[in-house]
């Protein structure tokens, strides 16, 4: 039929539209989209952990998470006490200093600098057997995070502005 325009049906067109929003809702499927349950973060807190004393100890799941989080790749961080980009004058490839990590089985905590003021702490759920890191905490404290139990009491005072990494949403 020549000259005739293939004209698609609108119900077809709905349904792409309604296939592609929920494709994209169930990618995030595996993260936990609202910041965890204050049960879930106060289980991580209490939970027997390990200092973790560099950056080359993060695992690298780890490390591909912050990434996602951050929208920087790679995730660039030094060792405490290194310097690093704190503000807009360059005095070295790091733009974030770790101030301390801990690990357990289950869990991985992490505070930072950065250029920002407050310092940032993430929380993950870690499944090492396959390499998997759901963040269930993301926030900047308003205070100081120089170890676990100040990150700790920054949690249950309230002083930890959490926020959700917009790429979970779309």
């Amino acid at each position: 039929m020549r000259g005739t325009r293939f004209r698609p049906h609108r119900t077809g067109c709905i349904f792409l539209v309604a296939a592609t929003v929920v494709s994209g809702c169930c990618r995030c499927d595996s993260w936990r989209h609202r910041l965890a349950t204050n049960s879930v973060v106060e289980l991580a807190f209490t939970s027997s952990t390990t200092p973790v004393k560099s950056t080359a100890e993060i695992p690298g799941y780890v490390l591909e998470e912050l990434s996602k989080i951050s929208g920087e790749s790679p995730f660039r961080i030094t060792d405490p006490g290194q310097p690093f980009n704190a503000t807009d004058i360059k005095v070295s490839d790091y733009n974030r200093r770790l101030i301390f990590a801990i690990r357990s089985e289950d869990y991985f905590i992490l505070c930072y600098d950065s250029t920002a003021s407050e310092p940032s702490a993430i929380m993950f759920a870690i499944h090492p057997n396959e390499k998997v890191a759901e963040p269930i905490m993301v926030g900047k404290v308003q205070g100081s995070c120089d170890t676990p139990e100040r990150l700790k009491d920054a949690y249950r005072s309230g002083k930890i502005v959490e926020y959700r990494p917009t790429f979970i949403d779309f």
